[in-house]
């Protein structure tokens, strides 16, 4: 499980440094969905795509978005090339792998909230930890269908967790298999 972008301790200084309000109407939304119909979410407008060719064969297309005080990323890993004639058998446990590895890049994280979850036909894991001494959040949501794990994460200060724009960022995704 490779995790890039934001969520990385040097984000933490931009997100803290400055005061912001961030709610999901002072954010403009675009739809954005895959050529193959495979998903749609919504991102906030002037997002960043990054396209990431793994050593495994694998491919991930990146989408993220910043603002002061909290950063939103949506990744898509398509494993077809690198798992062709392998399909995985427990995704349960891969999804619960991911989030161990997750929280092993956060030293002294704490988990507020755990669990499996559904969307659809993909099998998904979701989950938050307090980071940062508890004064920032790392919200996210794993899904595996057709060896594709899409990946939503959301990081941010604390009083951000529960805003309306993390909701509507983390609750837009749709997959179609």
């Amino acid at each position: 499980m490779h995790r890039r972008s934001f969520i990385a301790g040097s984000a933490l200084a931009t997100l803290f440094a400055a005061p912001a309000v961030v709610r999901a109407q002072s954010v403009e939304w675009q739809d954005v969905a895959a050529e193959d119909r495979r998903w749609r979410l919504q991102m906030p407008k002037d997002y960043q795509l990054v396209t990431i060719p793994g050593t495994d064969g694998s491919t991930t297309r990146q989408y993220r978005s910043t603002f002061p005080g909290l950063a939103m990323d949506y990744s898509i890993t398509d494993y077809v090339q690198a798992e062709a004639g392998h399909p995985l058998t427990d995704e349960a446990a891969m999804l619960r792998r991911a989030q161990d590895a997750v929280r092993q890049r956060w030293p002294g994280s704490t988990v507020l909230e755990q669990g499996d979850s559904q969307l659809g036909r993909a099998q998904g894991r979701a989950f938050t930890l307090a980071v940062d001494q508890n004064k920032g959040f790392l919200a996210m949501r794993f899904y595996y269908l057709g060896q594709r794990l899409y990946q939503l994460a959301v990081l941010g200060r604390m009083e951000y967790r529960q805003s309306q724009a993390v909701l509507h960022f983390l609750n837009s995704l749709r997959l179609s298999s």
